[in-house]
């Protein structure tokens, strides 16, 4: 494809989604302890639902938003760069510079002037708005020659934007670009070197069924991949994720092998580990694995066009002749890091995807996911099908809000069975705009349109509780994860009273009623001081699971 029918494309989806149904709301700021201050007592981490209701904490969440303000997104390196922000109600601030040197300017006014002093540079600015709310903003810098990109999404955003500025420009190719991103990627990962257990087999992804002997050129290579979900290092199996085997070349370098991760994060590749008469080898291959955050029927990538987000493992180190085992990594935890953000965006919805194939779908259609959306920090949408691909946009603050990936694989799938009644079309001419509270029928002109609103958008945030459900047990470290229709929510679907607007053409009333003809008809009361009168006492339909082999997507 041409670069003029690049931007073609990019120009009909980017209107496309700027009208899509599905955009939500806020996510939290991270927190840091004040050299200069008593540590502040910052709100947890909070996760949203697609319709914007967050799940409750502990603390509450800050009321204010700080937003970097800058001139530009590109300086030459000796134009300043200047940094401010909105100082209506602040208390007291501070900042941390990485790579940066910050002039503050003088009048207390949340203003600076910054150098990028090294290739990649931060500076995290803190405001104390009083009664505990501090919030937290970030501005990334990447120094590439003479210029200096800025972002205030993550550090690998600046370096984005400058590899795009340079690709589009002619002055790298695509080639260049992504040796670049190959060296970047490796510093997202690190050696875990945890053996995984006799029970749990690797999976069977090899190029060949070869034996492997300690005579022969015949290996096999295998190992678990993870990611750590937070700070404290806690880690979960990186699922269903694509995994290729790369020997390098001179130039570049060829892939050997191509498979996903199980259940476990486990891979497994048996090839012949010959030279194969290639002149650049010494006779033996000289490793590195690909992590691709892609899954069977969906990708996550920067854009739809041109990228993808993936870590290059540099295994060579650490092979030898027969079997090598144990070659166990996972993926950084970093909020300043993209890459690592897009991580949850794509095992969230793995498990949307490992649902609906245990259910029994199968299609032919592919879900292309951006992360961020840079458009809108706060959305999270789905779109299509488009040549048989469906288009999905995942803002900045959305990449730990597993309700909603799942919601909006949801629609993929709605897309992919052809049950989704609202068109391509439609989203553009229609108000898409909806309230989980509110009666679409009163809201919306079209009432076609707007019951297809409704249901389209029940019906995904069923599937997102049903498969939050089904595979609660090995997401339970999780944040957020199955806690929706158990009471962490402002709405309990278990026990929703829906109101005055409860109808049919409300998305509340319509997740209830659908929650509740497939969970369990409650026998008990949820508190054992009651008498034996059910919770639910009209809850008396218990559908389950219902999975088929016969569904197919077209």
């Amino acid at each position: 494809m041409n670069n003029s029918r690049f931007r073609f494309l990019a120009l009909v989806l980017t209107f496309a989604q700027l009208l899509s149904i599905s955009s939500v709301t806020v996510s939290a700021n991270s927190n840091e302890k004040s050299a200069k201050q008593a540590e502040a007592i910052l709100p947890s981490e909070s996760i949203s639902l697609n319709n914007g209701i967050s799940v409750e904490n502990p603390i509450p969440m800050p009321e204010h938003e700080l937003k970097p303000i800058v001139s530009s997104e590109k300086f030459t390196t000796d134009e300043q760069i200047v940094l401010r922000f909105d100082y209506t109600d602040v208390m007291d601030y501070y900042y941390v510079a990485d790579g940066i040197t910050v002039t503050e300017e003088s009048g207390n006014s949340m203003q600076f002037t910054l150098t990028a002093t090294e290739e990649f540079g931060s500076v995290d600015v803190y405001a104390d708005y009083g009664n505990g709310d501090v919030v937290k903003s970030s501005l990334y810098t990447y120094k590439y020659g003479d210029t200096v990109y800025v972002s205030d999404i993550a550090k690998d955003q600046a370096w984005y934007d400058c590899m795009k500025d340079q690709y589009e420009s002619g002055l790298i190719t695509l080639d260049e670009w992504q040796d670049a991103y190959s060296l970047l990627s490796q510093t997202f990962v690190a050696y875990d070197g945890i053996e995984a257990t006799a029970s749990q087999a690797h999976p069977s992804t090899p190029s060949s069924n070869m034996a492997a002997t300690a005579t022969s050129s015949i290996m096999t290579i295998s190992g678990t991949l993870s990611w750590e979900i937070n700070t404290a290092g806690n880690k979960l199996p990186l699922r269903m994720t694509k995994v290729e085997l790369h020997d390098k070349d001179a130039i570049g370098s060829r892939c050997i092998a191509v498979g996903y991760t199980n259940s476990y994060g486990q891979y497994s590749f048996t090839f012949d580990n010959s030279d194969d008469g290639d002149i650049w080898e010494s006779g033996d291959m000289d490793f590195f694995i690909r992590c691709s955050l892609e899954s069977e029927t969906f990708k996550v990538a920067a854009d739809w066009v041109i990228t993808s987000y993936y870590c290059d493992i540099d295994i060579s180190d650490k092979i030898h002749n027969g079997i090598t085992t144990g070659l166990d990594y996972y993926i950084l935890y970093d909020e300043d890091i993209n890459a690592s953000k897009a991580t949850y965006v794509q095992q969230g919805m793995v498990v949307g995807q490992r649902f609906a194939k245990k259910m029994g779908m199968s299609t032919d259609n592919f879900l292309n996911v951006v992360f961020p959306y840079t458009f809108d920090n706060n959305a999270a949408f789905c779109f299509g099908v488009l040549a048989g691909n469906c288009f999905s946009g995942i803002g900045a603050n959305k990449f730990k809000n597993i309700d909603t990936l799942i919601h909006e694989y949801g629609h993929y799938v709605e897309r992919s069975l052809g049950v989704c009644g609202a068109t391509l079309w439609d989203i553009i001419i229609q108000d898409t705009d909806h309230a989980i509270d509110e009666d679409q029928f009163y809201d919306k002109d079209d009432k076609t349109f707007a019951m297809h609103l409704t249901w389209s958008e029940s019906w995904a945030t069923a599937f997102s509780l049903i498969a939050q459900d089904f595979y609660k047990t090995e997401y339970d470290v999780l944040p957020g994860f199955a806690d929706v229709k158990y009471g962490n929510t402002s709405y309990t679907y278990e026990t929703l009273n829906v109101g005055q607007n409860g109808c049919e053409a409300q998305e509340m009333a319509v997740i209830a009623v659908l929650w509740d003809l497939f969970d369990a008809a409650p026998t008990e009361p949820e508190d054992p001081a009651e008498p034996t009168e059910p919770t639910e006492p009209f809850d008396n339909v218990a559908l389950g699971i219902q999975s088929s082999n016969t569904i197919r997507c077209i």
